[in-house]
């Protein structure tokens, strides 16, 4: 899903704003290529026509239960992303007195990071390769074409704006989300002194701290990528304009790791099978996916956008904080 938004991304804006447009009309009604299509498509439906077999085959495979996913398979589907291996359980791992000068909820939280990393570090580790290899790619981009490395420095300067949709996109904190509740409070809710205020809160705030250091990790690597590509380009005395779009890629894994755990608590949209029903939830989720995509059509100026997201950032920490503790007693239950 990330490595095809990403590409979709790159293709989509990189190349144009670089000067580089793909005509698909000359290949789309090329004589060729159409005379190719149809006579393919000639060939595939005699083929069919002429296929003994072809009735038995298509009763067999438009069955109801062939057609339709069964429950039993979505349960599946669903539990597969948050399940944990007990046999890829590191030892050490299990060993109680690991974090003995902590208590309480922290106590807890930073046992269950610790023996759910596997599913946390797969979250970020896919999204290191894709970064990894647009990064060689532009290196490899600006060697051969040494005329666009202004373009490409321009490009990181003023792409405050785009690191909206692409940090939007890049968050694990959906997925830890998800793990949280299969894993640990699906039990956990049962008890009444789960959902009280303050032990919500202190859950909250213990837990926005580990995914903070989660989400933070991808944010760096793109910040430095930015950062490198800029001196490969012959331009150093840029990286302090580039800055501010690196400040606002941190910010941003900041404030979409807020907002996720904070959908989560407020709302908790989690059925039993992992499932969403939660309307609220998923037009939240529009909302935030319209908002980010605005942002692709935003022009203005990356210090402003930073400034404007760091202030936002704050904010939204604020509010979440007073509605958590008010709201989260009464919504964060089991479905």
């Amino acid at each position: 899903m990330v490595i095809t938004v990403l590409s979709g991304l790159l293709l989509a804006y990189l190349l144009p704003y670089l000067g580089y447009v793909i005509d698909f009309n000359n290949i789309l009604f090329n004589k060729a290529i159409i005379l190719s299509i149809v006579l393919l498509g000639i060939v595939a439906f005699i083929r069919l026509y002429k296929y003994k077999h072809y009735n038995k085959v298509a009763k067999e495979y438009i069955k109801k239960e062939k057609v339709f996913i069964n429950d039993g398979v979505m349960e599946d589907i669903n539990f597969s992303t948050v399940k944990i291996d007990e046999t890829k359980i590191d030892k050490n791992d299990l060993v109680s007195n690991i974090y003995e000068d902590k208590e309480g909820y922290e106590y807890l939280n930073s046992l269950f990071f610790l023996r759910h990393k596997n599913i946390m570090i797969n979250s970020i580790k896919h999204i290191g390769i894709v970064i990894g290899i647009i990064f060689i790619s532009i290196i490899v981009f600006i060697i051969f074409k040494p005329n666009v490395r202004p373009i490409v420095v321009k490009t990181f300067i003023n792409s405050a704006p785009l690191m909206v949709f692409i940090m939007y996109t890049i968050s694990t904190t959906e997925r830890i989300c998800k793990a949280m509740f299969y894993n640990c409070d699906k039990s956990l809710l049962r008890y009444s002194y789960y959902r009280n205020e303050k032990v919500i809160l202190a859950n909250f705030t213990s837990r926005l701290k580990k995914v903070m250091s989660i989400n933070i990790i991808p944010a760096i690597e793109l910040s430095l990528a930015f950062i490198i590509i800029t001196i490969c380009c012959g331009q150093p005395y840029s990286i302090i304009k580039v800055i501010p779009t690196c400040i606002c890629i941190i910010c941003l894994s900041g404030f979409f790791s807020i907002h996720h755990l904070f959908m989560y608590y407020v709302i908790q949209p989690y059925t039993a099978e992992l499932t969403i029903k939660s309307p609220l939830f998923k037009t939240v989720n529009m909302v935030m996916y319209f908002l980010s995509y605005m942002c692709l059509r935003l022009k203005t100026s990356s210090y402003y956008f930073t400034i404007g997201v760091i202030i936002t950032t704050i904010i939204y920490m604020i509010i979440a904080l007073i509605v958590i503790y008010r709201v989260a007693p009464k919504t964060f239950k089991l479905k």
